[in-house]
C-alpha cells in the first residue's frame, strides 16, 4: 500500500517522449485545420440517411384501425402524417410552456430598479381671513 507522501517520479527521457508526442499531435492538428469540419459533416450525413431512409421506409404505413382525437375520429391516417402533427403540437406546447416559466419567473422577481417615490406635492399657504372674529 502506498503512503500519501509517495509520489511517482518519470525519468527525464519518459517526460521528453511526452513532449514529443504532444508536439506531433499538435502537428498533426495544425496540419488538417479542415478535421473538424469532416466530423461535423459526417455526423450530419449519417442523420440525414437515417432519417432519409425512416421516411422511405414508413411513407406507407398507416394507424390500424383508425385515430381518436378529441373531437374527430380518422380511419387509418398515415403514420408520417400522425408523426408530423405530433410534432409540431409538442414544439408548440414547449414554446407555450417556456413562456409561461418565463412569465412566473419574472412575476416572481422583485424589480431590478428601484420604484421611484411620488413627487412631493407643495403646500400653499391657506389666505389670511380678513374681518374681525366677532361677526359683525
Amino acid at each position: 500500500m502506498l503512503s500519501r507522501d509517495h509520489v511517482i517520479h518519470r525519468s527525464a527521457g519518459e517526460d521528453e517522449e511526452a513532449d514529443r508526442s504532444r508536439r506531433r499531435g499538435r502537428a498533426r492538428r495544425d496540419a488538417l485545420p479542415l478535421a473538424g469540419v469532416w466530423w461535423k459533416f459526417a455526423l450530419l450525413a449519417a442523420g440525414v440517411v437515417t432519417v432519409a431512409a425512416f421516411l422511405l421506409l414508413n411513407r406507407a404505413a398507416v394507424v390500424e384501425p383508425r385515430l381518436h382525437l378529441v373531437f374527430v375520429s380518422i380511419p387509418r391516417p398515415g403514420l408520417l402524417a400522425v408523426l408530423l402533427v405530433t410534432s409540431f403540437a409538442s414544439a408548440a406546447g414547449a414554446l407555450l410552456a417556456r413562456s409561461a416559466f418565463h412569465a412566473m419567473s419574472r412575476a416572481a422577481d422583485p424589480p431590478r430598479t428601484p420604484i421611484a417615490p411620488p413627487p412631493r406635492q407643495v403646500r400653499t399657504p391657506e389666505p389670511a381671513l380678513t374681518g374681525s372674529a366677532s361677526g359683525s
